[in-house]
């Protein structure tokens, strides 16, 4: 009950205090316009009342100009400053009826100026505080009292006014008091009424929040119990199914919402290390640790949302042509710093009758082979690793082996069996064990409608043998063409001078250490950047460039953002006749994500974290889209003329 009196007072402080800084600014445009009204009287009105139907520039001007400011400044300065302060209260109704004063001083008295008292302790009455009121009415009283006996004439309009006057005019004052204190209580009544049923609704609120939550854990224990007692009825298989689907969507909202500050850190840690090369040793092995755990972690968050992707049923295998040789390669360089570190050979070779181009899903067979030289190089001290592939015919068909051996620690043939069983682990832990990643890979080999068989002697070494079903490329290679493989190495690809000079690129991404970073990359490049924080603000910013005259060369385009995601954005893009290349920037891997992307009008698609390389690689493949699209706009334009 005490916290329920404390948020009481607490949101009754909050509401009057709320009122009465608005009242606040209610009085300070007041003040203003009152400094106004009066030095128009001093101009117009007060010479006629003070001196006949003679006019000129009188000292009242002086006085409207002069006095109005004193009155007002300081009133003025803690509306702005100190708004709902009980100082500023007290002086804004002290300076309001000394304007009355002033009033009625500059109208020679007229008994209609009288009524500006009664207007302004009305409007006090809004502050809902009665030492406003109290403040007020003593300055008034005052004020009559005094300039009743000294000046009757600049507050009655007359020489000799009887004496009982000031006290009627008091009294007056004090009788509309009366009722405006009424009023005052009765809206601080109502108002503390309405804040002690919203607090006792919001205690109900979260009373019935605990209560609820209370039996949704109850009722959660009692269904696991349930579905425990019937796990052989139907009813149970289906309810598993639709639980793994939704810890999949989970997982996949996760890995955007780990891969998004990943992107980030994993690429300033790129930067950091390409500026400390010169450093100290600690440095240097600083960066690279963080930019060891930093993968390290990376690809456990992508094994996770995978399992949890094949528990669901939800992979979708990519059919394009791609390289064999050109992936090994590509898996080799991926390995190799790692290999070194521990002194180990790598080695990686494809016998001569493999076809140049295979068709298949070439992103899935490197996360196997990954997966596999990542494990062998974790279990191996000293010696080799090798990966070899070879290609077989038989009645089913074409078929490709692809063997990973070790030197390393070897497995048991009870570990062997394990491999079964996920996310078991071995006591000793230099010994090799089956976990999440030897698990992803028996299951994308099972989606591949392979086999996995393993043949390892302890202490000596492990050989991994996978057998997949393939069929040769539809595509044809020129003399002087290499085949296409899902990545380019680094010597691969073109100079960074191939970007033009001057190329314009806007970055839209609602994460703005992710868009710096992109920024700073492009830069570095040679572009020159720009930022929008969403989608809609990313079509507002093309098309003001375009209405400028200097229009972007490419669009980079978060897909998960705020107010319109990169889907909407890219769509309503290519529906007003937008053309440049749109980069798409994704958390979500996959066939899916990638068709969903392109289906909205993406040109290009990369996922995050940012891998240098492969950044640049997609920038250059759109500047080369860009200037393919302009060399044909020419070659139009020449043919029409």
């Amino acid at each position: 009950m005490t916290r329920f009196k404390k948020r009481k007072a607490e949101m009754l402080d909050n509401e009057l205090a709320s009122i009465r800084a608005r009242t606040d600014r209610i009085f300070a445009v007041l003040m203003w316009l009152q400094w106004i009204a009066g030095i128009a009287l001093a101009l117009f009105v007060t010479p006629y009342s003070w001196e006949g139907a003679t006019q000129s520039i009188h000292v009242h001007v002086t006085i409207a100009v002069v006095l109005g400011g004193v009155i007002s400044l300081l009133p003025l300065a803690l509306a702005y400053l100190l708004p709902g302060h009980s100082m500023t209260r007290l002086a804004l109704a002290v300076a309001q009826m000394m304007w009355s004063g002033l009033l009625i001083h500059l109208t020679g008295g007229r008994i209609e100026t009288h009524f500006h008292v009664f207007g302004s302790l009305a409007l006090l009455s809004y502050y809902l505080d009665w030492k406003v009121m109290l403040a007020a009415t003593s300055v008034t009283v005052v004020d009559h009292l005094m300039r009743g006996a000294f000046m009757p004439e600049s507050i009655y309009g007359l020489s000799n006014p009887e004496v009982w006057r000031s006290l009627e005019h008091g009294g007056w004052v004090i009788f509309e008091d009366f009722f405006l204190l009424i009023s005052i209580r009765s809206s601080l009544k109502q108002i503390a009424d309405g804040v002690e049923a919203r607090v006792h609704n919001d205690y109900q609120i979260t009373r019935n929040e605990e209560v609820v939550e209370l039996r949704t854990l109850e009722l959660r224990a009692a269904s696991a119990d349930l579905a425990e007692r019937n796990k052989m009825l139907s009813e149970h298989s289906e309810a598993l199914q639709r639980a793994s689907e939704l810890k999949s969507d989970f997982l996949a909202n996760m890995s955007h919402q780990i891969r998004t500050p990943m992107s980030a850190i994993l690429g300033y840690t790129d930067f950091l290390a390409d500026v400390c090369q010169s450093e100290s040793s600690q440095i240097t092995s600083a960066i690279s640790t963080i930019q060891k755990n930093g993968g390290h972690l990376l690809t456990i968050v992508s094994d996770i949302l995978d399992l949890a992707k094949a528990e669901a049923g939800r992979i979708e295998l990519q059919q394009v042509d791609y390289s064999l040789r050109g992936l090994l390669n590509d898996v080799a360089d991926r390995m190799a710093v790692r290999a070194r570190s521990k002194s180990l050979k790598l080695s990686v070779s494809c016998d001569n009758d493999m076809p140049e181009l295979l068709n298949g899903d070439p992103a899935r067979l490197r996360q196997i082979l990954m997966n596999l030289v990542s494990n062998a190089v974790k279990y191996t001290d000293r010696g080799s690793i090798s990966v070899q592939a070879v290609s077989r015919a038989n009645a089913n068909g074409m078929w490709v082996q692809l063997k990973v051996q070790d030197t390393g620690s070897g497995l048991t043939s009870e570990q062997i069996a394990q491999l079964q069983q996920p996310w078991t682990q071995s006591d000793d832990s230099s010994t090799r064990c089956p976990g999440i990643g030897l698990v992803i890979v028996r299951r994308l080999v099972d989606l591949m409608h392979g086999t996995l068989r393993v043949d390892s002697e302890l202490g000596v070494g492990s050989s991994f043998f996978i057998d997949l079903p393939c069929r040769p490329g539809s595509a044809v290679l020129s003399p002087n063409s290499s085949a296409p493989t899902a990545t380019r190495n680094r010597e691969s690809l073109p100079p960074l001078d191939s970007i033009p000079e001057g190329l314009r690129v806007l970055v839209v991404d609602d994460c703005q250490d992710n868009q710096r970073l992109l920024q700073f990359l492009l830069r570095k490049m040679g572009a020159i950047t720009a930022g929008a924080i969403n989608g809609l603000a990313g079509i507002e910013a093309i098309a003001d460039a375009d209405s400028s005259g200097v229009g972007y060369d490419i669009v980079l385009m978060d897909m998960q953002m705020p107010v319109l995601d990169g889907y909407s954005a890219a769509t309503r893009l290519r529906a007003s006749g937008v053309t440049l290349p749109i980069i798409a920037i994704t958390a979500y891997e996959g066939a899916v994500d990638r068709r969903r992307c392109l289906e909205s009008g993406c040109s290009h698609y990369i996922a995050k974290p940012i891998q240098v390389d492969a950044f640049r690689d997609v920038i250059l493949r759109a500047v080369s889209d860009r200037q393919e699209e302009s060399r044909n706009i020419e070659a139009c334009l020449g043919a029409s003329c």
